[in-house]
């Protein structure tokens, strides 16, 4: 018997459903475009405006600024190293400017700003402070100037009309030094422990008020630089020599020693020219020479001017007080003396002397008769 065989029932495929299509992407803008683009470039444009301050300081860049800034020195300007930072302060050292003939004009060993660079390149009309630290300046008089004049000629000369206004700045100086060579003689005097404030504001009708203070002479000058200008100087024994060659530039003829003490006071407007002694004006062991002396030396001991106010006008002097005091005798004088007046109304003095030593004035009076003996 055979054994029945059974079928299975047929197996029907599950019907597989397509998956639905994907949707088609959104076509990117062209601002979104532009922007990946331009966002490495707008990095790295961030990044070089960062370190700029800082490669400029490491390269020689220092200098090419530096000697645009002062294009118009003749001379050379070189910044030995700086410190630059948007957020920090400048710091500048070695600073030092050459004259035309390659000798140190100026000096710094460092100079700070107050405010970072940041706040300068935003606020050009105020600079804050600037403090320059144990600068010297060497000044040179030679044919009749000096080679400050020369380097700094273009600045001295600027004739355009100024603008109303002016970046504001306060300068400090500490430990300065200025020296003073006589280029005939090559002779050096020195003004040391120089510790100066300058006060420039904004506006030109205000005054710039410049304060200065030497151990040299214990020097104290006060100037308030417009018009009028005033000065205002005390020292006590003040060595006349480092002078002597700046005063060359009025007389190559005059030679000028001794020490001064004084309290006087000058003012210039356009029209006139004031000196007046507050308390005294005195020199010690003064010397004067000049072609004019016939080859003499005017010499005095001790000088006291205990009382001067002197006016000069265009040409006129006018002496309203003048007692002098000197180890020759004593003389007081008021009058006026007029150069472009007849010769015998160009002097008109009162003069009171007492105990005066004729001989102490003999180089001047020899000018007026050589065989003069006294």
């Amino acid at each position: 018997m055979s054994a029945d065989v059974v079928t299975p029932p047929p197996v029907t495929p599950p019907k597989i459903t397509a998956a639905p299509a994907a949707p088609a992407p959104r076509p990117v803008s062209r601002r979104r475009r532009w922007l990946k683009r331009l966002l490495p470039l707008v990095a790295l444009l961030t990044l070089g405006v960062w370190f700029a301050p800082m490669v400029v300081a490491k390269t020689s860049l220092r200098n090419r600024l530096a000697q645009k800034a002062l294009a118009d020195v003749r001379g050379t300007v070189d910044v030995g190293s700086a410190s630059l930072g948007w957020f920090s302060q400048v710091e500048l050292r070695d600073v030092t400017i050459k004259d035309e003939a390659g000798r140190t004009l100026v000096s710094v060993p460092k100079i700070t700003s107050q405010k970072d660079l940041f706040d300068l390149a935003r606020n050009r009309a105020d600079m804050g402070e600037i403090a320059l630290e144990t600068p010297t300046i060497a000044v040179v008089c030679e044919k009749g100037t000096t080679n400050l004049e020369v380097a700094f000629a273009k600045y001295l000369e600027d004739r355009t009309e100024p603008a109303a206004t002016r970046p504001a700045l306060a300068l400090r100086v500490t430990g300065g030094t200025l020296s003073i060579t006589d280029g005939d003689t090559n002779k050096t005097a020195s003004i040391e422990g120089i510790a100066a404030t300058v006060g420039v504001p904004a506006s030109r009708i205000e005054q710039i008020a410049v304060k200065l203070t030497a151990s040299t002479g214990n020097l104290d000058v006060d100037v308030s630089a417009g018009d009028p200008l005033s000065i205002k100087l005390v020292c006590a024994g003040l060595p006349l020599e480092p002078f002597a060659p700046l005063l060359k530039r009025a007389d190559p003829d005059l030679t000028l020693a001794g020490t001064l003490t004084a309290n006087v006071r000058v003012t210039q407007s356009k029209d006139s020219l004031t000196i007046v002694g507050e308390k005294t004006l005195s020199a010690k062991q003064l010397a004067v020479t000049h072609p004019a002396l016939g080859g003499d030396t005017l010499r005095f001991a001790s000088a006291d001017l205990s009382r001067v106010d002197v006016e000069l006008t265009g040409r006129v002097v006018t002496v309203k007080r003048f007692d002098l005091t000197c180890d020759a005798g004593t003389l007081s004088a008021v009058g006026t003396f007029n150069p472009a007046a007849p010769a015998g109304d160009a002097v008109s003095a009162q003069v009171t002397c007492a105990g005066l030593k004729l001989d102490a004035f003999a180089p001047l009076l020899k000018r007026l008769d050589p065989d003069l003996k006294l």
